[in-house]
């Protein structure tokens, strides 16, 4: 369920993931648009928006340097997130692609092993890139044997984006699939009205003001509760008194306290009693 700490979880991730973004794409403006974008196909492959995102921070910086602009790697995460949905990726597969492909364009082409992670994660990426470069499967696993497989001839993936695109349409949805789509919408809301109120801030501000005031706070805590458990046995042993069965009203009164206080309650007590005894012996 969306319990308080997990919209606060949600408002921390999405926090986290925009500072990254505008540090990808260089200003506010640009890392919104990009998000947007990003959110939007997320969506529509019921992915994580994380997963989504991660691959366009990853290669961001390398393809900014050979001249394509946070619009033409928008459109190469696109279709990938296609390719992975058609493929029918797992989790684990996911971030093998990713990772494959994001190594290749760091280093400016794709080598055997990573086209050996890419194929095995997600074939249809496979056959959509051996389209985009008018070759046949054997010819492009001919172009990464020999090192042809550049950064630049990775990037004309992007022609296959809207078949694939359909493709992804086609594919059957799942519970799983509607959550994780529920979750991007929740994570994006609570980030967003966390922006905009400043309301983890508050939370963790409070919350750190509770840690560094613990001590004092338990030992306030545990006197209360003493001082409470004190009071209510004298009222019920002398109301016992009062009725001629002193000792047995009492007895059992105790047990049945005893036995209500559970383990939290003897912990409480516990430190009420170590702390009234050290203040006692320390005077």
């Amino acid at each position: 369920g969306f319990s308080v700490t997990k919209l606060v979880t949600y408002a921390d991730a999405w926090g986290q993931l925009s500072s990254r973004m505008t540090q990808a794409t260089g200003s506010a403006t640009a890392s919104e648009a990009a998000m947007s974008r990003l959110m939007d196909v997320s969506n529509r492959v019921y992915k994580p928006i994380a997963d989504t995102a991660e691959l366009f921070i990853r290669t961001s910086e390398s393809l900014k340097q050979m001249g394509y602009t946070t619009a033409e790697t928008v459109d190469m995460v696109e279709t990938l997130s296609y390719g992975l949905t058609v493929s029918s990726a797992s989790a684990d597969k996911t971030k093998s692609v990713i990772d494959a492909w994001s190594k290749s364009m760091l280093q400016g082409k794709m080598t055997m092993g990573e086209y050996q992670t890419v194929i095995s994660g997600a074939p249809a990426l496979q056959k959509a890139l051996a389209d985009a470069l008018g070759v046949t499967i054997a010819g492009l696993q001919d172009m990464v044997g020999k090192g042809q497989l550049s950064a630049d001839k990775l990037m004309l993936v992007t022609k296959q984006m809207q078949e694939l695109g359909k493709q992804a349409d086609a594919m059957p949805v799942t519970v799983t699939d509607a959550f994780t789509k529920l979750v991007n919408s929740v994570t994006q809301y609570a980030g967003e009205l966390n922006k905009s109120t400043g309301a983890t801030s508050l939370l963790t501000g409070a919350i750190g003001k509770l840690a560094d005031n613990v001590g004092p706070l338990l030992t306030m805590l545990a006197t209360m509760v003493g001082l409470a458990v004190s009071s209510w046995l004298t009222t019920v042993v002398s109301g016992a008194v009062a009725a001629g069965g002193a000792f047995t009203a009492a007895g059992v009164a105790v047990k049945g306290f005893m036995a209500s206080l559970g383990p939290l309650g003897w912990l409480v007590l516990a430190v009420g009693a170590g702390t009234a005894a050290y203040q006692a012996f320390s005077r």
